[in-house]
């Protein structure tokens, strides 16, 4: 076998293939895999490949760009063809998603978001009997796991209230040894016993900063 076909063939049967390690030429190395959210088939219930659910459920957290059968959401991305969606239902309810490491992270880096908020998702809430629409501006959170499993909240936004993508910025420090990621909407000044809000997500990559 000749090293072309060779090539071929292994690039054909290694499996999915993942946006990871792409370089910045800024910023560096980004650290996440499948940032924009493009490998993977979104359907109700699915994640994109690379991503992993740490709170609520899945359901249809994962869209095509201007996709309206899932809720109602219909955005158009700006980075590529795919988006996700993550919604809070009250304070006992929060979808939540993550990435593990390899290798856990420690010291300083710089996340970099295009996040937005979408003007219409309907579900139902705690009430099963009543449809809700999910748009109230919802803030987001990094969050990283430690080595014995504490979740530790490493950044949060102000409340998201544009249904214009836009850039986020977040840099943080993580003083112990990191071995997932998370990102989550949550709420602020408020309780969150009658929080319906949403948050939409079209990438999310993370830098060292130092």
């Amino acid at each position: 076998m000749n090293y072309k076909a060779f090539l071929f063939l292994f690039l054909f049967t290694a499996g999915p293939v993942y946006s990871f390690g792409q370089q910045n030429d800024s910023l560096g190395l980004n650290l996440i895999q499948n940032p924009s959210f493009e490998e993977g088939d979104p359907q109700n219930g699915d994640l994109p490949l690379g991503w992993v659910n740490y709170g609520g459920t899945n359901t249809c957290i994962f869209h095509k760009s201007g996709d309206t059968k899932w809720y109602g959401v219909h955005m158009v991305t700006e980075d590529g063809d795919k988006f996700i969606r993550l919604v809070i239902k009250g304070n006992e309810y929060r979808e939540c998603i993550g990435q593990d490491f390899e290798q856990p992270l420690t010291g300083k880096f710089t996340a970099k978001l295009l996040i937005a908020r979408s003007d219409y998702y309907g579900s139902c809430g705690m009430d099963l009997t009543k449809r809700t629409n999910y748009n109230v501006p919802t803030a987001i959170q990094i969050k990283g796991i430690n080595e014995t499993g504490e979740k530790i909240v490493l950044f949060e936004s102000e409340p998201v209230s544009t249904m214009q993508w836009f850039e986020l910025n977040a840099t943080f420090r993580v003083p112990f040894q990191m071995k997932t990621i998370l990102i989550t909407p949550t709420w602020k000044d408020t309780d969150g016993s009658d929080y319906t809000g949403n948050i939409v997500i079209d990438k999310f990559e993370l830098y060292r900063s130092e």
